[in-house]
C-alpha cells in the first residue's frame, strides 16, 4: 500500500514539473551575457566587413572599440512568435554612446538556438558618425 501511495505522489509530480516547465520556455533576457556577447561579435563583424571594401575602409577605420553595453531594457516580448525587443546603450573607447535597438528570437527547430537581430538605423547612424569623423580628421 506504502508503494501505491509513492507512485501516486510520484505521478502527480512529473505532470506538474512539465507544466512548470512549459511556463519558462522563453527567448532569454534582454541582459543575457550570450546576447551582449553576440551584439559584440556582430559589431566587430560589420567593422571587418567594412575594412575589406575600398570605399568602407576609411569608415571603419574610424569606428571605436566597443568596451560594454548597458541600460539594458526590455521593450516587448511576443509569445507567440517568441521574440523579444530590447533597447540598450552602447560605450565606446573614445567615451562616446550609441543608442541601440536589437530584437532575439527563438529558433522554431531548435530551442536552445536565438536569432539576434540589430537595428538598421543602429548600423546606418555608425557609419555617419563614422563618414563625419573622418571628415573632421581630414581638416
Amino acid at each position: 500500500m506504502q508503494l501505491t501511495k509513492q507512485i501516486l505522489k510520484l505521478s502527480l509530480a512529473v505532470p506538474f514539473v512539465l507544466l512548470l516547465n512549459g511556463c519558462f520556455d522563453e527567448t532569454v533576457k534582454c541582459s543575457d551575457e550570450m546576447v551582449k556577447e553576440t551584439i559584440k561579435e556582430i559589431y566587430t563583424e560589420q567593422i571587418q566587413s567594412g575594412a575589406s571594401n575600398p570605399l568602407l575602409a576609411a569608415m571603419s577605420a574610424n569606428f571605436p572599440n566597443l568596451i560594454s553595453i548597458e541600460s539594458i531594457r526590455p521593450i516587448s516580448y511576443n509569445k507567440e512568435v517568441k521574440m523579444r525587443e530590447c533597447k540598450a546603450v552602447m560605450h565606446f573607447e573614445n567615451e562616446t554612446t550609441a543608442d541601440l535597438s536589437y530584437t532575439i528570437q527563438t529558433n522554431e527547430d531548435n530551442g536552445d538556438d536565438y536569432y539576434i537581430e540589430l537595428d538598421k538605423a543602429f548600423l546606418e547612424s555608425l557609419i555617419m558618425s563614422s563618414m563625419m569623423s573622418g571628415l573632421g580628421s581630414n581638416k
